[in-house]
């Protein structure tokens, strides 16, 4: 209960920024998106095991663990791309990155993924996040009124 109160501490803009980020999923239809991936590994996967079948029923696993990497890759661009709308929506980059690693803090979550685990992740460490959006600092109108015409 008294993790939901810290909520309170959220300023209006860094409310919105997460909502944002959410409305990108959406706008940019990454869902389907993601299920077209989802079906081109598959379709892929059958013709690879349909022209060498020496795998058997050993190929199952091994097209789950093909499937989580190939769209954990892209659920994880997806991330850096609706973090981007947000912040081009909200003009600002800082704001975004200070979301972010509040965001992080009172999720109790870690900045940084290391080691072979980071390929199975569907989000991006916070420190990646930030280094991409330090990267697109001043790229953006300042004060831009949000329209999601885009």
């Amino acid at each position: 209960l008294k993790r939901y109160r810290c909520f309170s501490c959220l300023t209006m803009p860094m409310t919105k920024r997460p909502l944002l980020h959410e409305i990108a999923h959406i706008k940019r239809k990454h869902l389907v998106k993601l299920l077209g991936v989802t079906c081109v590994t598959l379709i892929t996967f059958q013709a690879i095991l349909y022209f060498h079948p020496i795998f058997g029923w050993t190929s199952i696993p091994l097209y789950l663990i093909v499937l989580l990497l190939v769209s954990s890759f892209y659920m994880r661009r997806y991330e850096l791309e609706a973090d981007r709308f947000a912040a081009f929506h909200m003009g600002d980059t800082n704001g975004m990155i200070s979301a972010l690693l509040t965001l992080s803090r009172l999720n109790y979550t870690s900045t940084s993924v290391k080691g072979p685990i980071k390929y199975f992740k569907t989000h991006p460490s916070i420190d990646v996040r930030v280094r991409h959006l330090q990267q697109l600092h001043g790229q953006f109108p300042k004060n831009r009124r949000s329209s999601f015409r885009h």
